[in-house]
């Protein structure tokens, strides 16, 4: 008898407007089309029902059985989940990728990967969170990307546990702040910090000033000693204390 979760080779009958039928092990089995990738070259598969009626029927595919209903001998299938035990085991962090959005939410974008010998949508599916669009802020998902959109994006993460393949389009280039604080401080890993950075932005240079007026600090001398790659919302500054003091006060943190 078959087994939810089992994955299995299908042989579709027919196709109607929601999806498509077909008889696997004497039970009648559903696919709609949100769980659907084969034949699949846009976002919305229930407006391609037409052709798919004719290039579908007889087609094999390998599908995962979600549900199984024994009284009424029904079951519900999906490609996709079939589709996504594979690409957990091909696709790692730091890959790029073609994919197409298929739906908006108010936090971001769902995509589902292109395959690159077909083009159509069988190389997996995740979530392109809103924060991970750009590296400027972004209001709403539909200021960067629209349903239908063709996208070059980059694997950020994959969760094999929860099944889940994470994109990123800010990814694709480097976070435009580090740029500014290479430019500003370059990493200095001797002791002690002998040369001077230029180009010091003014609202550092006023820092500067209010760090020299207090009690104990004879100097103040700017550098940078450790190299920031990870995702940062502002650029930090490493502010050297000469003398005395060694750490910088409370209200001017």
């Amino acid at each position: 008898m078959l087994q939810e979760g089992s994955v299995e080779d299908f042989e579709v009958s027919f196709v109607n407007r929601g999806g498509v039928r077909g008889v696997l092990a004497g039970i009648e089995g559903f696919m709609p089309f949100s769980k659907m990738c084969t034949g699949l070259s846009g976002v919305n598969a229930a407006q391609q029902y037409k052709s798919l009626m004719s290039t579908l029927p007889g087609l094999n595919l390998r599908v995962k059985v979600v549900s199984v209903d024994v009284d009424s001998r029904t079951m519900i299938l999906s490609e996709r989940a079939a589709i996504m035990e594979d690409a957990m085991d091909k696709l790692k962090a730091g890959d790029v990728v073609d994919a197409v959005v298929r739906n908006l939410v108010p936090y971001g974008a769902f995509v589902s990967i292109k395959d690159p010998q077909t083009s159509e949508l069988t190389g997996g599916h995740g979530l392109l969170h809103i924060s991970d669009m750009s590296w400027d802020h972004v209001a709403v998902p539909e200021d960067v990307v629209q349903p239908g959109d063709e996208i070059q994006c980059k694997i950020k993460a994959v969760d094999k546990e929860r099944q889940r393949i994470y994109f990123s389009l800010k990814l694709m280039e480097d976070d435009p702040l580090t740029q500014t604080l290479d430019k500003l401080f370059s990493v200095d890993l001797r002791d002690t910090v002998t040369e001077v950075p230029v180009n010091i932005p003014q609202g550092v240079k006023d820092i500067c000033s209010e760090l020299e007026k207090e009690e104990g600090i004879d100097s103040v001398v700017l550098g940078r000693q450790a190299e920031e790659r990870r995702v940062v919302s502002q650029v930090n500054l490493v502010v050297l204390c000469c003398n005395k003091c060694t750490a910088v006060p409370n209200h001017l943190q």
